[in-house]
């Protein structure tokens, strides 16, 4: 495993203009920190949870299990905060995708999930006319390396 995978990094930007968040994860993550980045999304004054939003998991490693699936969506299901719009996740791997499906079906009463492979078919979905992806800065205390540059679509 390269040393880039090893860190944790999540970032997140909320675009008010066109009402949607972005967020990205990099690296491996627990659950405990899975849901200190979900805390830090809501406890961000922009936020609302009727805004849609893509997560990119495309070069997060994984590394949870079932039991952290589980874990994850009993704390989502449990708060008030927790976004009641569409979402769209960008993934790379197997796992993921499959950990992706299996969290679209346990929270489909509570919002509108699909998987993507590119940030193209993720914009489609949300019906965003964006045409790349934005640079989400990464916060320094949730790992806080540079960046991944934006691709271009």
């Amino acid at each position: 495993m390269s040393a880039a995978h090893d860190v944790m990094n999540y970032g997140y930007m909320i675009d008010s203009d066109r009402k949607v968040i972005f967020q990205a994860f990099e690296g491996r993550f627990s659950l405990t920190q899975i849901i200190a980045c979900v805390r830090r999304l809501w406890n961000d004054p922009a936020y609302s949870k009727t805004y849609p939003g893509i997560v990119d998991i495309s070069r997060m490693t994984p590394s949870a299990g079932l039991d952290d699936l589980n874990g994850l969506v009993d704390f989502l299901k449990s708060e008030t905060q927790t976004s009641t719009s569409r979402w769209a996740v960008i993934t790379s791997s197997p796992a993921a995708t499959a950990g992706s499906m299996v969290y679209k079906r346990i929270m489909a009463g509570r919002h509108v999930f699909e998987v993507f492979s590119t940030w193209e078919s993720a914009c489609e979905f949300l019906q965003l006319e964006i045409t790349e992806r934005p640079a989400i800065p990464f916060l320094p205390d949730m790992g806080g390396a540079e960046p991944t540059p934006s691709v271009v679509i």
